[in-house]
């Protein structure tokens, strides 16, 4: 690979980071979901968004809900967002993150999406 600016370095970090610790992977491709103002506590979809430019990723962001938390059972659903890589452009992403090869490749033939 050609020498990385500190910028791409700098998101590559921050994508590894962030598709270790709640990467979803399907046969659809990679999702990773964010509740809405976090901002605070954790990278946004919109921060996750400009790794992902800066690294050339093609994604988009999409409004998701989730359940409640097991300790808020009566509580409404938990707005988000999601953002989704599709599998036909997970390469892109493999170039920055090779680990992610043997995972997409371990996927089996008739995982859900």
């Amino acid at each position: 690979m050609a020498q990385l600016s500190e910028e791409e370095r700098s998101a590559q970090r921050r994508i590894v980071a962030t598709v270790r610790s709640c990467g979803v992977l399907n046969s659809d491709g990679l999702a990773m979901w964010r509740e809405a103002d976090c901002g605070e506590w954790k990278a946004t979809a919109a921060d996750i968004g400009q790794d992902l430019d800066q690294l050339q990723v093609p994604y988009q962001v999409v409004a998701a809900y989730r359940f409640p938390l097991a300790n808020a059972w009566n509580k409404s659903l938990r707005r988000g967002e999601e953002v989704r890589i599709a599998a036909k452009d997970l390469i892109h992403l493999v170039r920055w993150m090779p680990s992610l090869k043997k995972s997409i490749d371990d996927l089996p033939g008739d995982c859900p999406g």
